[in-house]
């Protein structure tokens, strides 16, 4: 008896690991950790200035409510900062301006006029850019893009950059630094987070250039290889929240759920999953490391990241009837969704949606009924639903409803 409970133990896990979606992170959870956390980070900086671009940038991402006067006091500290360092914020780190620029695009702002000087054109010095190592023009390439067209041929030379500092193993690495107009990359070992952070850059262009797809899908490959046996993600060596957080934004990204993709779950636990074991629920904000305090760093990460995983993933469909139409036909009723592309209808005659399957997609998003035919007489059908959204080219499908059953 031992033993057949052992085989069938075994088989369960090994099903959980391969199908990837038995442990999911709940929608419900997701949703109210990112809430907290932006409360979190309001209440943190409840006069934000220079120095709070992430903050603002979650904010805006995550479409938290912001006041007026909120990203005014935001905007004058910045001009304030600016005008006193006559718009140089850093001799040699030009993230600085790239981080200010990325929160001045979300937010609606211009950032080619700051207290009077242009801050975009800063990120436009390559040098000065690729100086820093290669966040340098991971960074600059997210910043340029969010000024929207133009740009393009420096765009490309940043991508060229980019792809040049890739790692033999497919990742990429904060270690990697310039020399002699090249980048030195031998013995080096991805990074979760830069890989992360460079596959976000990259995917604006993974649709439309060769080269950076087959880098990016070196780099998916290797970030699935790398990830923790909890779902999680380590920069040299230690688990940090902020590692998870910028995967699971490279993820959403492409177009990939890095709460349901079989390859980002290891032990029934996704990349979402990784990152909500951070999560303080009692202070609404995430820790740097397991069962450390709450820290103003990984929650911002983890906001902007929850915030790009959910505008891009649908959420948990809800099946509101089935009802028997016909002696071979059921018409399935569901809640419709916001901004969602279509939505997926799965059915079968048993629980385990294995026999007589049946899938019929709805490729309308505003839709929420559909008769699905063709059935079997006198069976006993289950149904479920889930809606998709298209990104980069990508179906990304939120997670199945609960599942009703309807005779025929």
């Amino acid at each position: 008896m031992k033993k057949i409970l052992s085989v069938i133990l075994s088989i369960a896990v090994a099903v959980t690991m391969f199908t990837g979606t038995a442990f999911a992170a709940a929608d419900t959870s997701v949703n109210s950790a990112a809430a907290a956390a932006g409360k979190y980070l309001q209440l943190a900086a409840p006069d934000p200035g220079y120095g709070d671009e992430w903050i603002m940038f979650g904010l805006s991402k995550a479409g938290i409510k912001m006041t007026d006067e909120y990203i005014s006091s935001y905007q004058k500290a910045v001009e304030a900062k600016t005008a006193e360092v006559n718009g140089v914020l850093h001799a040699k780190k030009y993230t600085e301006y790239s981080r200010v620029v990325l929160a001045y695009g979300q937010l609606g702002l211009d950032p080619e006029n700051v207290a009077g000087y242009n801050l975009a054109e800063k990120i436009c010095d390559y040098d000065a850019v690729v100086w820093q190592g290669i966040n340098g023009p991971v960074w600059a390439l997210r910043a340029l893009d969010s000024l929207g067209d133009g740009n393009d041929r420096l765009k490309e030379k940043y991508i060229e950059c980019i792809l040049a500092g890739q790692l033999a193993d497919g990742g990429w690495s904060i270690s990697v630094y310039m020399e002699d107009g090249r980048w030195v990359t031998e013995g080096m070992n991805a990074d979760s987070d830069m890989t992360g952070m460079a596959v976000s850059a990259l995917a604006p262009y993974y649709r439309t250039d060769t080269k950076v797809k087959a880098a990016v899908d070196k780099a998916v490959t290797r970030l699935s290889k790398i990830q923790n046996s909890d779902g999680g993600y380590s920069t040299v060596g230690t688990p940090t929240a902020e590692s998870c957080a910028q995967v699971i934004y490279a993820l959403a990204s492409l177009g990939i759920n890095p709460n349901t993709d079989s390859r980002f779950i290891k032990n029934g636990k996704s990349a979402v999953d990784g990152l909500m074991s951070y999560y303080i629920k009692y202070k609404g904000a995430f820790a740097h490391l397991k069962g450390g305090s709450a820290n103003g760093i990984a929650t911002e990460q983890a906001l902007y990241s929850l915030a790009q995983y959910r505008n891009n993933t649908p959420v948990k469909g809800t099946l509101s009837s089935v009802k028997k139409a016909s002696s071979k036909s059921v018409k399935c009723t569901w809640k419709k969704q916001s901004g969602v592309k279509g939505y997926h209808i799965k059915v079968a005659t048993n629980s385990g949606f294995t026999k007589n399957v049946r899938n019929v997609y709805v490729t309308s998003g505003t839709s929420s009924s559909k008769t699905v035919t063709n059935l079997i007489k006198g069976k006993k059908y289950y149904v479920k639903v889930r809606a998709y959204k298209t990104v980069n080219g990508n179906r990304v499908y939120g997670l199945y409803s609960a599942s009703k059953t309807v005779k025929l």
